[in-house]
């Protein structure tokens, strides 16, 4: 087996463990009552305030029905609102509202609680090597996408 075959199963292993570990499967995220996905959209539209859905679409690489239906729910919810842009009276800019921003905090202490029990037996040393490594590990991907692209 060659060196990029070898890498690609370990990934894949990584991958087979750390999901889990970090409840990534899970229905409903860290109990949340939403999914791994509409949290992760929650977490976009917090990180880029005025995102539309097409940016969205092509962030994650999902059907725009399906999108459509998750920022449904989660304007539904009272977590987001759509406004029209002021560039574009087309575009529908997403926002977090202010329980949307609050559910993202509360989001952000579970999260932070389920790596934090991850990493209880790692010595301080190794929590600054993995984050070390996962960065270089992010730095590869995005690099080697550039070039595919």
């Amino acid at each position: 087996m060659g060196a990029r075959e070898q890498a690609i199963d370990d990934i894949r292993h990584f991958n087979r463990h750390y999901i889990p570990l970090m409840h990534l499967l899970e229905p409903r995220y860290l109990d949340t009552g939403y999914s791994t996905m509409e949290c992760d959209i929650l977490f976009e539209i917090s990180a880029h305030r005025d995102c539309t859905a097409t940016e969205l679409v092509g962030l994650f690489g999902v059907d725009k029905g399906y999108l459509s239906r998750m920022l449904s729910t989660l304007e539904r919810d009272g977590l987001i609102e759509r406004r029209p842009s002021d560039a574009d009276r087309r575009a529908r800019l997403l926002r977090l509202t202010d329980k949307g921003g609050a559910f993202i905090s509360e989001l952000t202490v579970k999260g932070r609680e389920v790596v934090g029990s991850a990493l209880l037996g790692a010595s301080d040393d190794e929590c600054a090597e993995m984050a070390a490594c996962m960065r270089r590990v992010l730095d590869i991907l995005d690099a080697a996408s550039r070039r595919g692209a």
